[in-house]
């Protein structure tokens, strides 16, 4: 791809219920995708490995496991589970690889919801080591440069931190925040627009979704015209690489202490022209980052198309979109 491409966490405050409907969220949306034959017969497809081995998605891994590994056999894929480290023998004859909302022990809760703030703060907050080792990096560069698929599924802060390491390696700059529309908080305070998990639309009308074959797909009822963020995170990709969501001039990176924790002083930087998602390809493989988990777990409203944008990365991996 060249040299430039080169077991539980706080993903939501506590008194959000958002991740106890992961799975029937999962299940009910999958028949709200565009009707159409399976991308493979069943069992034919590319082997995907989705990454259980980095404390994913927090206690509810399990959720979204059990929710999206039947979506993905359903359209022909052959799934299986990583439950070790990455090195070169477990990504054998595996063309793509899913890895959601990694995180280092130190930021990981054990349960959902969590049994006091207390135990919110203490795991989530700086610092946010990389949930992944220097050599299991080194193992995915690799192993994407000679021809792998790789999707990597992030959300706000503190998951952020702990792939920036990983974005490093493949020339990704990967903020460790909450991105948000700053325009939102010129009437209220930033502890008040925060308060009730915020939602922001990129639209295509506006020009935060791209022109791509990934969110054209493969048929008009693939095409993708919004994607709704849930206050995830904003990422600068390198010059070769493909934003499919970019962020508005008035978007900033909210940088809290601790997770949920905002106030007039909590630091921010201009994320304006950054990606919410992206894609890189070189001359083998291909790598598909996005910044909010709600790409692959719900509930969505009525319209909300991220999960057809998952399909339909999910499609481009496999090479069926170019």
């Amino acid at each position: 791809m060249g040299e430039k491409m080169a077991e539980g966490a706080a993903l939501r405050k506590p008194r959000i219920t958002r991740p106890a409907l992961l799975l029937s969220a999962l299940v009910l949306n999958a028949g709200s995708l565009q009707s159409q034959e399976p991308a493979y017969p069943h069992g034919t497809g590319p082997t995907v490995l989705i990454d259980r081995s980095h404390h994913n998605a927090g206690a509810f891994s399990q959720v979204i496991f059990e929710g999206l590994a039947p979506r993905l056999e359903e359209e022909g894929y052959r799934v299986h589970e990583l439950t070790q480290p990455f090195d070169r023998e477990a990504l054998v004859d595996v063309q793509i690889t899913i890895i959601v909302a990694p995180l280092h022990s130190r930021n990981a809760l054990r349960s959902y919801p969590p049994t006091d703030e207390a135990q919110v703060a203490a795991a989530s907050r700086l610092p946010t080591p990389s949930a992944f080792s220097e050599d299991e990096i080194k193992v995915l560069r690799r192993w994407v440069g000679e021809g792998g698929a790789l999707l990597l599924v992030l959300d706000h802060f503190p998951v952020p931190g702990s792939s920036q390491d990983l974005g490093v390696a493949f020339g990704i700059e990967i903020s460790n925040g909450f991105a948000f529309d700053g325009a939102l908080l010129t009437e209220q305070t930033v502890a008040q627009a925060m308060a009730d998990e915020p939602q922001v639309v990129l639209t295509r009308a506006q020009g935060g979704v791209a022109d791509d074959p990934i969110t054209n797909g493969r048929t008009p009822g693939e095409r993708i015209d919004s994607f709704r963020f849930w206050t995830g995170s904003a990422f600068r990709l390198p010059p070769e690489g493909r934003s499919l969501l970019t962020f508005g001039s008035s978007f900033v990176s909210l940088l809290p202490e601790v997770a949920w924790q905002f106030s007039e002083t909590t630091p921010r930087e201009e994320i304006g022209g950054w990606s919410g998602g992206g894609v890189l390809q070189g001359e083998r493989g291909r790598l598909a980052i996005f910044g909010e988990l709600g790409i692959v777990a719900g509930p969505y409203p009525e319209g909300v198309q991220n999960l057809q944008l998952f399909m339909n990365t999910l499609h481009w991996l496999s090479g069926l979109l170019d």
